[in-house]
């Protein structure tokens, strides 16, 4: 059984926005790909622009706001299950440059549990 359920709405890939400037982004501030950018030290913002865009996606619709958190918390449960299987199976030269070292993936792994214990939906 897949343990990240394949999800083909719309909503799934909305709530991409908000998982990936909620918890990806800082998550990946040290990776080479994203140092430029100094997300991790952009934290508040990033979630200000996430809440924005939440507010204007869902609306007052308490149902599509409820299906946005759900979809973002299927978001980083599958970003929890990939830095799992990364640190239990070491990361290439592809996964170093988007994923940093063995540290950052623990770091993100750590912050994605986080993430998925304060999301309320």
């Amino acid at each position: 059984m897949d343990p990240v359920p394949l999800q083909d709405s719309g909503t799934y890939y909305a709530a991409l926005f908000p998982h990936c400037y909620r918890v990806y982004l800082p998550a990946m501030g040290h990776a080479p790909r994203y140092a430029q950018h100094c997300f991790h030290e952009q934290t508040a913002t990033l979630a200000a622009i996430a809440d924005g865009y939440e507010r204007g996606y869902a609306q007052a619709d308490s149902v599509m706001r409820r299906r946005l958190h759900l979809a973002e918390w299927l978001w980083t449960l599958q970003c929890v299950a990939k830095s799992s299987t990364l640190l239990q199976g070491g990361l290439n030269a592809e996964m170093r440059l988007r994923r940093d070292d063995g540290a950052n993936v623990a770091v993100t792994l750590e912050m994605s549990l986080r993430a998925l214990a304060q999301l309320r939906w």
